[in-house]
């Protein structure tokens, strides 16, 4: 059995329904996710831990009921070749190991000067998160600062390969974010609808990207200055 059949502790809430989607678009997206599997497998020889994950993570997805369209929606970001740490900054949510990756990267992160953003980078509108207690609110604030710490580092590449032809934010980045939270919501204990959160995902990546291009931007004028 090779060490992606090994899944090891994945920490991935179920989903609550099967796809929809008829057979054939169902088959189609499988096909997808294995060859963004194949991709990562593909370098093995590097040895990359953040890559060896992605690729358990689409293996269980693609072996699990109901998670076919995750599976997918992580492949079309692979494909796209945006950066495994930022993939898994957006699983670390709901899957502990990937959690576990990202905090080690921001505590090196740290160490070499970089900053997280100053307070909540993201208001949690009262219509979406009203009934939420403050421990769960800094968990998704939280996550939204691992996300704009690992972004930061890789600000260029992640605008290459995660905004379409009219520079909007990819709708499968967006789609995952969504599913990902609803899930974490759910497993403790908070229903929200798709759509008000998807909204919500919008604008709150919205105003992480604007973030990271506005600190590019100055980045790079200081290495021109310099």
């Amino acid at each position: 059995m090779s060490d992606f059949d090994q899944l090891g502790d994945l920490d991935l809430p179920q989903a609550q329904e099967a796809s929809e989607d008829s057979k054939e678009k169902f088959k189609e997206r499988l096909i997808a996710a294995q060859k963004a599997l194949k991709k990562l497998k593909k370098d093995e020889s590097k040895k990359k831990k953040q890559d060896n994950h992605l690729a358990k993570i689409i293996a269980y997805f693609l072996q699990t009921k109901g998670n076919a369209d995750l599976a997918n929606l992580i492949a079309a970001l692979v494909e796209n070749n945006a950066p495994s740490d930022f993939v898994l900054s957006l699983l670390a949510l709901v899957d502990r190991q990937s959690k576990e990756v990202i905090l080690l990267k921001k505590e090196r992160l740290l160490l070499q000067g970089s900053q997280e953003a100053k307070g909540d980078l993201i208001p949690l509108q009262e219509d979406v998160f009203e009934k939420i207690n403050p421990e769960l609110k800094q968990e998704i604030n939280e996550w939204f600062q691992h996300i704009y710490l690992i972004g930061k580092e890789e600000t260029e590449k992640i605008m290459e390969t995660t905004l379409d032809i009219d520079l909007q934010i990819d709708s499968n980045l967006l789609q995952l974010a969504t599913i990902l939270l609803q899930r974490f919501l759910l497993k403790k204990g908070h229903k929200g609808k798709y759509a008000v959160i998807y909204e919500f995902v919008q604008l709150a990546f919205k105003t992480i990207y604007e973030k990271l291009q506005v600190e590019f931007v100055e980045t790079l004028k200081l290495k021109e200055a310099s």
